[in-house]
Order: structure tokens, then sequence, then C-alpha cells
């Protein structure tokens, strides 16, 4: 049995996309929720029910500290994870915002500048502040 090429369908193929982006959302907004239970809920079962569930009071600082750090190291990885994936896309992204060729030529010297390593040796720069 021999693989052949999908069909591209671009109608599915966006309806897809757009189901994908839902879940992601979805289940970003569950995840970020469910650990604002989970820390609430330790924080109210270790207030009110002191008699039941005893935990030392600086273990319990411990544990709650260690929750709530985690916590916000997973927000700020979801947020990293979500530039980089913003970067990914916007990088084959051509954008077409100058207007006349003078800005264009300024750009293009610019970009000739930055691409080259030597240019600095030419130009009798170094890489130290006083020259």
């Amino acid at each position: 049995m021999y693989l052949y090429p999908l069909v591209k369908d671009k109608v599915k193929e966006e309806k897809y996309a757009a189901a994908l982006k839902e879940l992601r959302n979805r289940i970003s907004v569950a995840f970020l929720l469910l650990n604002t239970i989970f820390v609430v809920v330790i924080f109210v079962m270790m207030q009110f029910n002191m008699d039941v569930l005893y935990i030392p009071w600086p273990i319990g600082l411990v544990f709650m500290m260690t929750c709530g750090i985690i916590m916000v190291v997973q927000i700020i990885r979801m947020l990293v994870d979500r530039t980089t994936t913003l970067t990914c896309i916007m990088t084959p992204t051509v954008l077409r915002f100058t207007p006349n060729e003078e800005t264009n030529e300024i750009m293009r010297e610019l970009a000739r500048r930055l691409g080259r390593i030597d240019y600095a040796l030419e130009h009798g720069l170094s890489g130290t502040r006083g020259g």
C-alpha cells in the first residue's frame, strides 16, 4: 500500500485550524483555573480545618509558597511559549511598510551593514567604547 498526497481542502483546513486554536485556548484557561482552584482549596483547608489537617504553619507556608511559585513559573512559561510561537509565525511574514524608494535604499544599506561582519574593521571601528 502506497501513500498518496493529500488533497488540499482550504475550507477543512481553516475549520481545523480554528478548532485547534479554540482547543488550545480552552486548555490554557482550564489549566490556569485548575491551578488557581488547587491553591485556594489548599489554603482554605489549612486555615479552617487545622484540627483535621494539621500541618505546622512553617511547613504549610513553604507548601503554599511552593505551589504559588510553580504556578507563576507555569504562567511565565506559557507566555514565553506564546511569544515564541508569535515570532515563528511572524518570521516568514513579509511586511510592506516602506512606501518610497529612498526608504527602501536606506533599509537595504542598513541590512548590508548589519549583515557584514567585517564592516567594523573596514571603517576603523572596534568593539570597545573608547574607539
